[in-house]
């Protein structure tokens, strides 16, 4: 807005006053008023370069205060990311460990619990294994105790011949049997 304004002020002043001197001036000049017109114009001049000046320099230092503040800004924003994803790493090494804790104990119950089940049943065999010995060896004893049994298998050759004999008899039978039909 201020850049806008000021040409226009700076032209109306000019036309102003150039209009003041020419319709105050009969149309010559002395060297005393041109050097008085030629000092104001300088000094409008200078006075406007001044101007100039100091909006390019304000503006030079609002964009500069900018920059600034965009690079705190952004550098802000890097440090709040990076301190997050410091946070997510540090939580997810602390749950990846917890969870190695809980298997690891899971996995030690678990063989624990095999090797008091397997020494269980080592115990359960080895104490069956005893009682069926016991029982073998009390058998042994109530056989021992009582009578023996006579020995019914023959050897003679004479029995043998005649369960053969009687084999071939039944199989003559057996084999030559008429057959019904009904």
């Amino acid at each position: 807005m201020k850049k806008k304004l000021l040409p226009i002020f700076a032209m109306a002043l000019l036309t102003v006053g150039y209009s003041s001197v020419a319709s105050a001036s009969t149309g010559t000049m002395t060297k005393e008023e041109i050097a008085i017109q030629e000092q104001q114009n300088q000094d409008k001049m200078k006075k406007e370069a001044a101007i100039q000046e100091q909006q390019n320099q304000d503006m030079m230092k609002k964009e500069a205060a900018i920059q600034e503040q965009q690079n705190q800004d952004k550098m802000k924003k890097e440090a709040a990311i990076q301190e997050q994803q410091n946070q997510d790493k540090m939580k997810k090494e602390a749950a990846i460990q917890e969870q190695q804790n809980q298997d690891k104990m899971k996995k030690e119950a678990a063989i624990q619990e095999q090797q008091n089940q397997d020494m269980m049943k080592k115990e359960a065999a080895i104490q069956e294994q005893q009682n069926q010995d016991m029982m073998k060896k009390e058998t042994a004893k109530q056989v021992t105790k009582g009578e023996k049994l006579p020995n019914t298998a023959s050897n003679s050759v004479i029995m043998m011949a005649l369960s053969a004999g009687l084999i071939a008899l039944g199989s003559v039978f057996g084999f030559t049997r008429s057959k019904i039909k009904a």
